[in-house]
């Protein structure tokens, strides 16, 4: 699937009429020229929504929503539910991410494992096509983050073992409990993410901080709260260009940190204003397209980079 034929299925999807949010959609104060403006809103159908994913044909967005224990399927467009999945196998599902195979892979929090699902849409009378391939679980001990390379590598924020695993097939290849100038033991790391060069980072969000590493996890570098801010990081997105976003729900607000790791700015605004944001634990973004779990307010927003 290339890049240019999922922005011409994006398009066709946004092209369609939007619900309108209110008069004028408010744009938030951000350093760079980077003036998201809000398109749209879902119904508040979630309980502490988390974890988001683009399908990789752009088509569905997936919202891991612990308190219902399941996973949403929304178009990404007009953000209405199609269907969903894993009643009755979930326990507190917090992430959920697709690997550079196409897999998808399920952080089931209070079940201390990752699922791997091959997910193919949406059926016409709403069922979702979905069909379990696996699970990981050895070592693990409610993970809340995940995800994976091209590779059928699988990283995990091993949040209760307060450690970031890199595990294959067959179980825990390497195990990170320290990492950063001062070797500082991690401390309820929350989301781990591969960016556009293959550097895997790491929410650590008890240290107020995010840590980057290679791929077979050898550290690289630290961001700080002192440096950039963070209250509590939690999840990580990344654009084509090397854009770097944070939701930051100790803020209200989402971190931009540019392809040098440097601070580029912040997407905020008042929780009462109609692009508010409340506790938000989730972010994902395609060109200039950014999708946000709302957590304090059970929504999910849909956003437009100017």
């Amino acid at each position: 699937m290339t890049r240019t034929f999922l922005y011409i299925v994006l398009a066709f999807l946004l092209s369609n009429p939007i619900d309108a949010i209110g008069a004028e959609p408010a744009p938030f104060d951000v350093k760079d020229g980077i003036n998201p403006v809000q398109l749209n809103q879902s119904d508040k159908i979630f309980s502490s929504p988390s974890g988001i994913s683009t399908s990789p044909d752009g088509a569905y967005l997936l919202i891991s929503d612990p308190g219902n224990n399941e996973i949403k399927i929304l178009d990404t467009g007009k953000l209405k539910q199609l269907s969903q999945f894993g009643k009755g196998e979930l326990s507190g599902p917090q992430d959920i991410s697709f690997d550079r195979k196409g897999r998808l892979l399920v952080a089931d929090t209070k079940n201390n494992r990752i699922m791997i699902y091959r997910f193919d849409g949406v059926y016409r009378d709403g069922s979702p096509n979905i069909e379990y391939i696996s699970s990981l679980s050895g070592g693990l001990s409610a993970p809340m983050g995940v995800a994976g390379d091209q590779d059928g590598r699988v990283y995990v924020a091993n949040t209760g073992g307060n450690s970031l695993l890199l595990m294959n097939d067959s179980g825990i290849v390497k195990q990170v409990t320290h990492a950063g100038p001062a070797d500082t033991p991690l401390s309820g790391p929350h989301d781990v993410h591969i960016d556009t060069t293959g550097n895997v980072l790491v929410s650590d969000t008890g240290n107020r901080r995010v840590l980057v590493f290679d791929s077979k996890l050898n550290f690289l570098q630290e961001l700080s709260a002192e440096t950039h801010g963070f209250k509590r990081p939690r999840r990580i997105a990344s654009d084509e260009a090397g854009l770097i976003l944070i939701a930051d729900d100790g803020h209200d607000l989402i971190g931009i940190v540019g392809p040098d790791f440097k601070p580029r700015g912040r997407i905020t605004a008042s929780s009462t204003s109609p692009g508010g944001l409340n506790g938000p634990h989730g972010v994902e973004t395609i060109g200039r397209y950014m999708w946000v779990t709302d957590t304090g307010n059970n929504r999910v927003i849909l956003y437009k980079r100017e």
